[in-house]
C-alpha cells in the first residue's frame, strides 16, 4: 500500500518527511530530496525502504530467539528532540541481554536527520568512537 501512495510522488513524500522529521526543515535542501527521490524511484528500491519498516515485528521476534552475548561495542547516536530520549532505556535493555558494551550519546538541536542537521556533531562522535577495539573510553 505504501509503494501504490508513494510511487511518482517521491519528492512530495520526502519532502513532507524531511521537514517534519528534522528540527531545521532548511538542514535537508530540495537537492538533497532530489537525491532521496532518485535512489527510491524504482519499485524495488521504494520497497526496499518500505521494508526496513515492515521488518521491526521480525526483527523483535528474531531479537528475542537469539539473546547470546555481544562482545562488539555499541554506539546509539540519536537526536536531542528524536530518539535519544530512549536509547538510555534501549542501552540498559541490551546490556541486560548480553551487550557487554554500549554507549549512548545525543546530538543537540537534531532530530531524525542527524548528518544534515548536525555534520559537525556526528563527524566528532564518529572520530571519537573509530579505531576503538575494545570500545573503552
Amino acid at each position: 500500500m505504501p509503494e501504490a501512495l508513494v510511487e511518482g510522488r517521491e519528492f512530495i513524500y520526502f519532502r513532507e518527511f524531511t521537514r517534519r522529521f528534522t528540527l531545521n526543515p532548511d538542514a535537508v535542501s530540495d537537492a538533497d530530496v532530489v537525491h532521496f527521490t532518485r535512489s527510491y524511484s524504482s519499485k524495488e528500491s521504494l520497497r526496499a525502504g518500505f521494508e526496513f519498516y515492515r521488518a521491526f515485528d521480525e526483527n523483535a521476534r528474531f531479537n528475542i530467539a537469539h539473546r547470546e552475548p555481544l562482545d562488539m561495542p555499541m554506539v546509539l547516536v540519536g537526536g536531542e528532540h528524536s530518539a535519544a530520549m530512549s536509547n538510555p532505556r534501549l542501552a540498559e535493555s541490551l546490556r541486560a541481554q548480553g551487550a557487554k558494551t554500549v554507549h549512548v550519546e545525543v546530538i543537540r538541536q537534531a532530530r531524525h536527520y542527524l548528518a544534515e542537521e548536525q555534520p559537525d556533531a556526528v563527524a566528532e562522535v564518529i572520530a571519537h568512537y573509530a579505531g576503538r577495539i575494545d570500545g573503552s573510553e
